[in-house]
């Protein structure tokens, strides 16, 4: 199992670690990325997240073969939205407008899309990682 720990033995930026103390990352080394909905896909984050930073959400995509991209463009695959009236979300709107097919989803959503690699460090030595967000 490959097990990341903000601030310990991870490889996550140093300016993610002091922002993101309370999450660990768990990938059993079995598990295929390849095979998860976000692999290969291009996601921008907009509005603030409530479960978790947004250095959290970022790294936790690039560990599932995505890329996290700070702006909207015709490559987006997915906008993950808490506010409906940031720039993003009107680009977005804009370019799925044009045929562009970019899903926009809310954080439930791409909560529920990486919960199984998500924990809570409350739960650090009590042998799941599947822990509900």
């Amino acid at each position: 199992m490959l097990e990341f720990v903000p601030g310990q033995n991870d490889p996550i930026p140093n300016s993610c670690k002091s922002a993101c103390p309370d999450w660990r990352i768990v990938i059993p080394e079995e598990y295929d990325v390849a095979t998860h909905p976000l692999y290969g896909k291009n996601i921008v984050f907009t509005g603030e997240l409530e479960s978790m930073e947004r250095c959290v959400a970022e790294y936790l995509v690039a560990q599932l073969g995505a890329t996290a991209c700070k702006s909207v463009t015709k490559r987006t695959n997915y906008l993950v939205a808490t506010r409906d009236d940031t720039q993003k979300f009107r680009r977005a709107q804009e370019l799925r407008a044009k045929g562009i097919p970019i899903q926009i989803i809310d954080e439930a959503t791409f909560r529920d899309l990486v919960k199984d690699f998500l924990a809570p460090r409350k739960n650090f030595g009590e042998g799941s990682s599947d822990v509900a967000l």
